[in-house]
């Protein structure tokens, strides 16, 4: 009786083990065959950080940008710019319809429970002003993880915090070409970091176009902005415009641009996050702004939160 009960026993513990290493291998099937679907992900959301909408309805770095020298500040979140990008549509069924586009658009392939990618200010270390936005995806553990901490613009390149970091260097304008990141299993099951969907540091495109500066094509794509005005009336989004220094302080510049002396700039300064040369009478310099208004019978010039670049 004794040794029945025992064989029993044993009996029951092998069936035990057999069950229990059968349903280890169907769980570890399905989340390795889950892990390789969020893999396989990845050439679609290269696609989307390239472009973020196939028809070019949806680009962050122009609305982003928009933002930043309309308001002279980061885009808080992602509802804030959505709700900028609806506000121009005055009929309320056709905004509705926008938003919600919108919010498709901006969804976070890889959330595990569908959210919308997150925008975030950073912030200069020193100076503390928003000097930028950042734009996060889940990543591959499908949930955000940094959402409380303030980002600052040094720190980008924190493999610590983000999985594709070495995209990144600090203080870096944005990513035209992301690597891919080789994801690990463990990534998937116990991911503490984030993915850098967009990155845009605000003050850094003046030094990259300064460096790009061409009289020629300045004074074509001065034309061609006059171009549109005459022929809608609408006023163009930021522009980057060199003109010649005639009066200067800390909140405001004036001058003659450059392309045309005929036509007279006039815009609000927003602060510098750091100590640059201070731009002085007669200095040419190159002003990133929002185009507040434009009269070409009186050739001047209206802009405001601009940012200043020496040539």
């Amino acid at each position: 009786m004794k040794y029945n009960k025992a064989g029993k026993r044993k009996r029951f513990i092998k069936l035990a083990l057999i069950c229990f290493v059968l349903i280890c291998a169907i769980l570890a099937f399905f989340l390795y065959r889950a892990y390789t679907d969020k893999l396989n992900l990845y050439p679609f959301v290269e696609r989307q950080m390239m472009q973020a909408d196939y028809d070019g309805l949806v680009n962050f770095q122009d609305n982003l940008t928009e933002y930043f020298f309309n308001h002279g500040k980061a885009v808080p979140d992602m509802k804030n710019l959505i709700d900028s990008m609806a506000a121009g549509i005055a009929d309320n069924h056709e905004r509705d319809e926008y938003t919600s586009f919108l919010q498709e658009n901006f969804r976070d392939p890889w959330s595990s429970d569908s959210q919308l990618l997150r925008i975030y200010p950073v912030y200069d270390r020193v100076s503390g002003l928003e000097v930028g936005n950042i734009v996060l995806s889940a990543g591959i553990d499908g949930k955000i993880n940094n959402c409380s901490t303030r980002f600052f613009s040094d720190e980008i390149h924190n493999s610590d915090q983000f999985y594709n970091a070495s995209d990144y260097a600090a203080n870096s304008m944005l990513v035209q070409a992301p690597k891919r990141v080789d994801y690990a299993f463990s990534d998937y099951l116990l991911g503490q970091r984030d993915f850098i969907y967009f990155y845009i540091n605000y003050f850094e495109p003046d030094t990259f176009g300064v460096e790009l500066f061409d009289f020629n094509h300045a004074a074509d794509y001065f034309k061609s902005m006059l171009s549109f005005f005459n022929k809608t009336g609408a006023v163009p989004m930021h522009k980057d415009l060199p003109f010649i220094v005639s009066e200067i302080s800390k909140s405001s510049v004036s001058g003659r641009l450059l392309v045309d002396t005929s036509y007279f700039v006039n815009s609000s300064l927003l602060s510098l996050p750091e100590k640059r040369e201070v731009n002085e009478l007669g200095d040419t310099v190159i002003i990133s702004a929002k185009v507040v208004s434009i009269d070409t019978l009186g050739r001047k010039i209206l802009m405001k939160n601009g940012i200043l670049s020496g040539l």
